[in-house]
Protein backbone atom coordinates (compact mmCIF):
# COMPACT_ATOMS: atom_id res chain seq x y z
CA UNK A 1 0.00 0.00 0.00
CA UNK A 2 1.45 3.03 -1.22
CA UNK A 3 0.02 5.37 1.96
CA UNK A 4 1.32 3.00 4.81
CA UNK A 5 4.17 4.50 7.05
CA UNK A 6 7.74 2.56 6.97
CA UNK A 7 10.63 2.86 9.45
CA UNK A 8 13.84 3.16 7.79
CA UNK A 9 17.40 3.55 9.78
CA UNK A 10 20.44 4.95 7.63
CA UNK A 11 23.95 5.13 8.54
CA UNK A 12 26.20 7.01 7.12
CA UNK A 13 29.86 6.53 6.37
CA UNK A 14 31.16 10.21 7.69
CA UNK A 15 29.34 13.02 9.71
CA UNK A 16 29.00 15.46 7.05
CA UNK A 17 26.90 13.00 5.26
CA UNK A 18 24.91 12.50 8.42
CA UNK A 19 24.26 16.50 8.81
CA UNK A 20 23.52 17.09 5.26
CA UNK A 21 20.87 14.17 5.06
CA UNK A 22 19.53 15.32 8.51
CA UNK A 23 19.13 18.57 7.46
CA UNK A 24 17.36 17.63 3.78
CA UNK A 25 15.07 14.76 6.23
CA UNK A 26 13.94 17.26 8.44
CA UNK A 27 12.84 19.94 5.61
CA UNK A 28 10.45 17.70 4.04
CA UNK A 29 6.88 18.42 5.20
CA UNK A 30 6.20 15.09 4.25
CA UNK A 31 8.39 13.24 6.79
CA UNK A 32 6.14 11.99 9.93
CA UNK A 33 8.72 11.67 12.00
CA UNK A 34 12.63 11.67 12.11
CA UNK A 35 15.65 11.54 14.52
CA UNK A 36 19.24 11.55 14.44
CA UNK A 37 22.76 9.97 16.44
CA UNK A 38 25.76 11.48 15.97
CA UNK A 39 28.07 9.05 17.44
CA UNK A 40 26.35 5.82 15.39
CA UNK A 41 25.58 8.15 12.16
CA UNK A 42 22.56 7.20 12.44
CA UNK A 43 19.11 8.33 10.97
CA UNK A 44 15.98 7.27 11.61
CA UNK A 45 12.72 8.35 9.63
CA UNK A 46 8.81 7.95 9.41
CA UNK A 47 6.96 8.67 6.04
CA UNK A 48 5.05 6.92 3.22
CA UNK A 49 7.15 4.63 1.02
CA UNK A 50 6.76 6.70 -2.14
CA UNK A 51 8.35 9.74 0.04
CA UNK A 52 11.24 8.13 1.96
CA UNK A 53 11.88 6.15 -1.18
CA UNK A 54 12.64 9.46 -2.96
CA UNK A 55 14.42 10.99 0.23
CA UNK A 56 16.90 8.16 0.03
CA UNK A 57 17.65 7.73 -3.44
CA UNK A 58 18.54 11.08 -3.13
CA UNK A 59 20.92 10.77 -0.28
CA UNK A 60 22.49 7.80 -1.73
CA UNK A 61 23.20 9.58 -5.28
CA UNK A 62 24.99 12.37 -3.06
CA UNK A 63 27.57 10.08 -1.62
CA UNK A 64 27.78 8.87 1.90
CA UNK A 65 24.78 6.99 2.94
CA UNK A 66 26.82 3.49 3.86
CA UNK A 67 23.52 1.86 5.28
CA UNK A 68 19.68 1.24 4.96
CA UNK A 69 17.11 -0.84 6.26
CA UNK A 70 13.36 -0.59 6.03
CA UNK A 71 10.39 -2.26 7.69
CA UNK A 72 6.68 -1.45 7.85
CA UNK A 73 5.44 0.62 10.84
CA UNK A 74 2.28 -0.52 12.20
CA UNK A 75 1.08 1.40 15.40
CA UNK A 76 -0.47 -0.72 18.27
CA UNK A 77 -4.41 -1.12 18.44
CA UNK A 78 -6.35 1.31 20.08
CA UNK A 79 -7.16 0.46 23.83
Amino acid sequence: MENELRMYELRFAERSALSRAFARIDADPEVASCSFEVVPRRIRLLARRAVADRLVERLYLEGGLAWCSRHAFESPPAA
